[in-house]
């Protein structure tokens, strides 16, 4: 951590190391770099998502509500924009797969049914 690499003929700072059997859904990456955007610029639709690691003590609900009061913030700073939007925290695996159980469940119904 904190050590500077170079890739591309640019120079990155580390500032985290993941798990080597971390994988994230539908991404094969063996280096994540942050996204530069331009602060100066604006940026019209919405086309980022985002994902965070959540602290031991920290809940959904608190995570909810941390977002919730960012996303009105941002209401405030650009009606015209954010006024209609909001946020959602959901878990990766809930966002990655939904909810199995229920084609599951169908599914042995459907099964009962047939037999």
């Amino acid at each position: 951590m904190g050590r500077t690499i170079q890739v591309n003929t640019r120079d990155f700072v580390i500032v985290g190391v993941m798990p080597a059997e971390f994988r994230f859904p539908q991404t094969k990456a063996d280096l994540w770099q942050p996204l530069a955007l331009n602060r100066t610029q604006s940026y019209l639709g919405r086309f980022l998502s985002t994902v965070g690691l959540l602290r031991d003590h920290v809940s959904m609900a608190s995570a909810q509500a941390d977002m919730s009061g960012i996303a009105a913030q941002l209401q405030k700073e650009r009606p015209d924009f954010d006024s209609k939007w909001g946020v959602t925290v959901v878990g990766l695996r809930q966002q990655a797969i939904g909810d199995v159980r229920t084609p599951f469940s169908f599914c042995s119904v459907r099964l009962d049914l047939c037999c």
